[in-house]
């Protein structure tokens, strides 16, 4: 385990990093949507785990849009998509 996030009510069911972007994503079965945004102390940042012992992250949003547990989220270029057991989210 490189990086550890603590702040979820619940499992973790996914992760979506967008290394263009310097975002990560996860869903839980709490409902929540968290994007952060990454920046590596390192030149050749993600490129390797080891980058990933150095990482900085800022919470930039946390989102409750699905009314059951959020399963998968991609993030995209200008937006991300979710998919709940109830339905899918565009955002």
């Amino acid at each position: 385990m490189y990086y550890y996030f603590c702040v979820f009510q619940g499992v973790i069911f996914n992760v979506d990093y967008n290394p263009n972007l310097g975002l990560i994503c996860s869903v839980s079965d709490d409902r929540s949507i968290r994007l952060y945004s990454l920046t590596f102390n390192e030149a050749t940042a993600g490129a390797s785990l080891d980058s990933w012992e150095s990482v900085q992250s800022e919470l930039l949003h946390v989102l409750y849009g699905h009314s059951a547990r959020v399963w998968d989220v991609k993030l995209l270029t200008d937006c991300f998509v979710s998919v709940g057991e109830v339905g899918i989210s565009l955002a």
